[in-house]
């Protein structure tokens, strides 16, 4: 156990004074692991810069993402629907369980479009108008 000697000598107050040293808990085996220069020559002799044998357990992805815009606008549209979201009453969000996620996924159900509409979250369809009898002109 480290023992700490109080030392009232300064004019600021005391101040912890650590006397002693246990056993480090840093793990030495893993020093050349993460030591920047072997890093960097694993690198260089293996063409990749970390674990070589984690490449071949990861699988590409390839989709066409070139309507989802650039980070920042991702970014300032996520902070929009949480701002939105937080303008909501507190107990409509907490139907959700505060979170903006949940809120998407019960309208992205197209079951959920009538209970929505009494929640006030979406406006409802525009009824149609059937004209009546009556208001056709007769033909001449």
């Amino acid at each position: 156990m480290k023992r700490i000697e109080k030392n009232s000598y300064l004019m600021e107050g005391k101040v912890d004074v650590v006397k002693g040293f246990e056993k480090s808990e840093t793990q030495q085996h893993l020093k050349e692991e993460v030591d920047v220069n072997h890093i960097v020559a694993r690198a260089l002799r293996t063409g990749i810069l970390g674990d070589p044998l984690a490449i071949g357990r990861r699988e590409g992805i390839f989709a066409d993402v070139s309507a989802v815009g650039d980070f920042h606008s991702s970014l300032r549209r996520i902070d929009a629907a949480k701002e939105a979201f937080m303008e909501l009453p507190a107990d409509l969000r907490k139907r959700f369980n505060h979170d903006p996620a949940n809120l998407l996924a019960f309208l992205a159900d197209p079951a959920n479009k009538e209970e929505a509409v009494k929640l006030g979250l979406v406006k409802p369809d525009p009824v149609k108008e059937v004209p009546s009898v009556a208001s056709v002109p007769p033909v001449a």
